[in-house]
């Protein structure tokens, strides 16, 4: 709103500190929206677990399959436990250093920016007991020569009913 005593110089001066104040609040805004997002960013990169970072606890070659279950530990979710199967040997998987469980293909970029094949997983399981002996049970059959596939696995019948029929 124009003030009929502000002269024309005195309007240009205003108009200058309020776009300066306008400006100044949304740099203010933005390094705010930066910060949190940046704390976002961090929160996404502590659930998933660090390839570089990991400690065997346990592991089973049935033939050409190797069953691993790994804990990251900077990763939040599962307790950072992750059971994978490899179609490699653990010396093989140790060489690279790193260790993705993250499904990923041969010609996949690698992560940590060398140039040659890495090794991924070709199955993962649920970081319990259960888990363990599923990955066990996949990679066994892997080893038969088996095709393991969604549909292999059937609901158990109800017994009351099967017993009615």
């Amino acid at each position: 709103m124009r003030n009929p005593s502000e002269s024309e110089g005195e309007r240009e001066q205003r108009h200058a500190r309020e776009a300066a104040q306008a400006m100044h609040n949304l740099e203010e805004s933005k390094s705010k929206e930066i910060v949190e997002l940046k704390k976002i960013i961090q929160d996404i990169k502590n659930e998933n677990p660090d390839p570089a970072d990991w400690e065997l606890i346990e592991d089973k070659q049935i033939g050409e399959y190797l069953v691993l279950k790994l804990r990251y530990p900077k990763c939040k979710n599962h307790k950072g436990v992750k059971i994978m199967v490899f179609k490699a040997t653990l010396s093989q998987l140790v060489k690279q250093k790193l260790i993705d469980p993250h499904f990923g293909t041969a010609e996949s970029t690698r992560i940590d920016g060398q140039t040659g094949n890495m090794l991924y997983p070709i199955a993962r399981f649920p970081g319990n007991e259960e888990g363990w002996h599923d990955a066990i049970w996949f990679a066994t059959l892997k080893t038969q020569g088996r095709t393991v596939s969604f549909d292999c696995v059937k609901p158990k019948p109800n017994t009351a009913a099967s017993a009615r029929n």
